[in-house]
């Protein structure tokens, strides 16, 4: 079997074996292998696919494996939950001669994710993704899919890198206009990018093309801010969290108004939370978490929330495409 993450800064890709009869977190890994990007509204199609290719043939030849040996193929891949981005995948699967195939977004293979951690199949909870920019969605028992954010930066993918970058570079220009007093964050933010006099940001923020990534890029620098206990760093990362927080509890908002189940039938809601903020920042994803659970409006519908850390989404695209090659009973 092989699964895909193509995501918005690489293309990750697993092979991997299983037997028919075992359940989730039963694929053995055979080899994994890395490409460029393969987001098709960030590089377009030809760059995605061609990194996708890339990393299929990488991890074909680490394995030793033919195509002619593979039985399933799960592509996840960001920017693809648009159905006309989704058949250009499928055409491209197809072309590659592979038949039993299913093609999703990098959020819907998380809980399959999960579901290799607990050893039991999770269809239903929320998908989180905090890392460039952010987006929630919710599967419901019957196979429904909810969405909350995923707007994209200029629209508020709030909670996100970008989000926390963007922040920290406004305060630096109250700073400079004597709207607000200096902070440690406005001290440190400006030697992080190199530049020496704070008047310099308008062109590092405008002239280039990676600006988005760029900002998202300063979140770390927030967070360094904070740990020197910068009141203003602080700020940002509890707003953030809390618009994070608020983008789950809109799913399950969503789920109540339309009368569908989001929890786990023992009333557990399922909280798989994955990108760089919630991975790599402890303390940021803990305040998330802690946002949903204390939510009044969870608190009336969930008996527990059970988050969950999928550090490599593609472990999911894996179980995802196991399940394509597992007889349904």
């Amino acid at each position: 079997m092989i699964g895909i993450d193509a995501g918005g800064t690489k293309t990750s890709c697993m092979i991997a074996t299983t037997q028919a009869d075992e359940g989730p977190g039963s694929s053995k890994p055979c080899a994994v292998s890395e490409a460029g990007p393969g987001n098709l509204r960030s590089v377009g199609l030809e760059e995605a696919v061609a990194n996708v290719q890339a990393s299929i043939e990488q991890a074909a030849e680490i394995a030793q494996v033919q195509q002619e040996d593979v039985s399933a193929v799960c592509l996840a891949a960001a920017g693809a939950g648009r159905q006309s981005e989704k058949e250009q995948l499928e055409s491209y699967l197809l072309q590659l001669g592979y038949s039993n195939f299913i093609v999703c977004t990098d959020a819907d293979v998380l809980l399959p994710a999960v579901s290799t951690q607990t050893g039991c199949e999770h269809n239903t909870g929320i998908a989180l993704i905090a890392g460039t920019g952010s987006i929630a969605i919710g599967c419901t028992l019957d196979g429904q899919k909810l969405r909350s954010g995923g707007w994209g930066y200029l629209l508020g993918d709030h909670g996100s890198g970008y989000a926390l970058g963007q922040a920290a570079l406004a305060d630096i220009t109250q700073v400079i206009d004597l709207v607000k007093p200096p902070s440690r964050l406005s001290e440190i933010l400006p030697k992080r990018i190199g530049i020496s006099d704070v008047q310099e940001i308008i062109p590092w923020c405008y002239s280039a093309n990676d600006a988005r990534e760029k900002i998202a890029g300063l979140a770390p620098v927030v967070f360094e801010a904070a740990e020197s206990n910068c009141p203003v760093a602080r700020q940002i990362i509890e707003e953030n969290a809390a618009k994070l927080a608020s983008t789950c509890v809109a799913l399950l908002r969503q789920a109540v108004g339309r009368h569908l189940q989001l929890t786990e039938q023992d009333g557990r809601l399922i909280l798989a939370c994955s990108g760089s903020l919630l991975t790599q920042q402890p303390d940021y994803r803990d305040a998330v978490v802690r946002g949903v659970a204390q939510d009044s409006f969870v608190v009336q519908h969930v008996r527990e929330v059970s988050p969950h850390t999928v550090v490599s989404p593609v472990v999911g695209a894996v179980e995802l495409a196991r399940r394509l090659c597992t007889p349904v009973e």
